[in-house]
């Protein structure tokens, strides 16, 4: 029998790294055909970057997603919370608010 965990904001932070993954790169970082093999590759945060899209995404975006570990829910939650922060401090300088 498997061990359930808790669900936490890691499992948001986690799932926001996959959708952010989608929408830089039009598909999804798992697929398999057999669901077994898709659930370990889940598990295992086993992901396929190597599309050449990425190619057309800029360094700051694929720092977020295609570096290795990212979908460890504390990682991606400080790399988002260091990319909205820059994001935010751009936009303050472009209307003024500083």
């Amino acid at each position: 029998m498997q061990c359930v965990q808790e669900y936490s904001p890691a499992v948001d932070m986690w799932s926001m790294g996959v959708i952010l993954f989608i929408l830089l790169s039009g598909y999804s970082p798992f697929d398999d055909e057999n669901d077994a093999v898709l659930f370990e590759k889940i598990k295992k945060g086993e992901y396929d970057a190597d599309d050449p899209i990425w190619d057309q995404v800029s360094l700051p975006a694929k720092d977020l997603v295609v570096r290795p570990n990212w979908f460890t829910p504390l990682r991606v939650y400080k790399l988002l919370l260091r990319t909205f922060q820059g994001w935010l401090r751009v936009w303050q300088l472009v209307l003024g608010t500083c």
